[in-house]
């Protein structure tokens, strides 16, 4: 089953997500938490990129994994982890992410009781509880506003912080991309008529690397051809400027839970695809040959209709 180059990107995105996951599990043990209770968590995590990495023809990440995960099954018994091993699988996923960043690297995967402290001990923004309270308290979602009007950042910032948005306002548009990917936003609110970059110019961007997240247009007066460009490239909606509180608050709201639903059929899309390697052993080792054949023509189909589903709704890659 070949894969775009949007798809394997798609796939280390989401990789570093899991390994991030990952290593917030190996950072509870180390501050004392049961590893019982996180060690399906962790597995979970090598588990799947291993089947991942197999699935996308990533042979030394694959190896990298089937490595780790070996080792550390080995420690399910145990009633807790040693220093050394936690050491060593915090290393182990940073290993991951240069792997999968296509360098080359020196991994021992020989566990020295000498790595007696973990090196990320003290990374603060990573261990620090303000993160988790965010998390916590922001429940409606992630929302990125772009203006090049700082007052109406900070009229939209307001207005969707006191509904429960974890917001990040910006009003440099030539920075949002970058935002995109550090903030991880679930929505985009950005004006149309902006100086640098334009809100079709921003909304054009996005869909190149994050063709699901739903972008919203903010304009004092709606130009129909602006509407039409912004339409044809994907636009999630337009909101006229002065802004209606409860319009923003729903349109948001609504938008989330789009982009929700799409991650959440996309990763169990993934999760079908990644597994597929142990079944697909499993299948060569029966015999049944025909079982495999029929599972692999139909997860071929099901991501050649993800494909034309992505194409459909950015003309860019329906010319491609």
């Amino acid at each position: 089953m070949p894969f775009s180059d949007e798809e394997i990107a798609e796939f280390k995105t989401e990789a570093e997500e899991l390994l991030d996951g990952a290593e917030k599990c190996l950072m509870a043990v180390q501050r004392g938490e049961d590893f019982k209770a996180h060690y399906d968590a962790i597995f979970r995590v090598f588990h799947s990129l291993k089947g991942a990495a197999g699935m996308m023809e990533m042979p030394i990440v694959q190896s990298h994994m089937h490595q780790v995960e070996t080792i550390f099954t080995e420690q399910k018994a145990r009633p807790a982890l040693d220093a050394c091993y936690l050491s060593f699988f915090l290393r182990a996923t940073d290993a991951c992410r240069s792997l999968l960043d296509n360098e080359t690297i020196d991994f021992n995967y020989t566990v020295s009781e000498a790595e007696s402290e973990p090196p990320k001990a003290d990374k603060g923004v990573a261990v620090a509880p303000a993160p988790a309270a965010v998390s916590q308290t922001k429940q409606a979602g992630r929302v990125l506003v772009v203006d090049d009007e700082p007052y109406i950042v900070e009229i939209l910032r307001e207005m969707l912080s006191d509904a429960g948005f974890e917001v990040c306002g910006i009003s440099l548009p030539e920075e949002a991309v970058g935002l995109v990917e550090s903030f991880k936003p679930e929505v985009v609110l950005s004006d149309i008529s902006m100086p640098k970059v334009s809100g079709h110019a921003l909304l054009r961007a996005i869909r190149e690397s994050h063709p699901d997240l739903p972008v919203v247009f903010l304009s004092g007066q709606v130009d129909k051809d602006a509407l039409m460009e912004g339409i044809e490239h994907g636009v999630y909606s337009v909101m006229e400027k002065p802004f209606n509180r409860a319009q923003v608050i729903d349109t948001c709201l609504n938008a989330v839970k789009k982009y929700r639903l799409a991650k959440l059929v996309q990763r169990s899309i993934n999760l079908l695809v990644y597994q597929f390697s142990d079944l697909d052993d499993f299948l060569v080792k029966e015999g049944k040959l025909d079982v495999r054949n029929s599972i692999r023509h139909e997860l071929s189909s099901l991501l050649e209709q993800m494909r034309e589903m992505r194409r459909a709704e950015n003309p860019a890659r329906r010319a491609n």
